[in-house]
């Protein structure tokens, strides 16, 4: 089993950091991503707080760096589509599928056919998620925990993780 916490840090790049028993950390920073032609990802909670929406699609790219261990064959990653938080929960997976960029080997700018990040090859299965929202003064933060299996080049690893954002 392995457990990961996905953290938010300054500007806007998250930290996602694995630790296994059976292997040697590995982990990784999701910034943000560009589809060429489509324009820059983002991500929205809608107003009744039920669904996390991901765009530009059918590909929303993100950009892998900083990465370590069994992620360094990669620089982007494809989110999936929509998560329902229910109940129940409901979400297109793989949620997160690894790959590389086509466009310049540019973390995070891909082109829409990019094989690589829709080959359900080195993918992120989700199958719990929930939400938590936390007011500071006039901002609030999102916290989102996932939990799922990584099947990455072989490996199956058990996961949890938070994002605050």
């Amino acid at each position: 089993m392995a457990i990961a916490d996905f953290v938010r840090n300054s500007g806007s790049a998250a930290t996602l950091t694995m630790t296994a028993t059976s292997a040697a950390a590995s982990q990784f920073q999701l910034s943000g991503g560009v589809l060429v032609p489509g324009g820059i990802s983002n991500v929205s909670l809608n107003r009744d707080g039920i669904d996390l929406n991901f765009d530009p699609e059918p590909v929303t790219p993100v950009g892998i760096t900083s990465a370590t261990g069994i992620f360094t064959s990669f620089n982007t990653a494809n989110i999936s589509d929509i998560i329902s938080f229910g109940p129940p929960l409901d979400v297109e997976n793989p949620f997160l599928d690894f790959g590389n960029s086509d466009f310049l080997n540019v973390p995070g700018v891909t082109t829409p056919g990019n094989a690589s990040l829709t080959d359900g090859v080195n993918v992120f299965q989700l199958t719990n998620a929930v939400y938590q929202l936390s007011q500071s003064g006039a901002n609030v933060a999102i916290d989102v925990f996932l939990e799922g299996t990584f099947i990455v080049l072989g490996n199956i690893i058990g996961l949890w993780i938070k994002n605050n954002c």
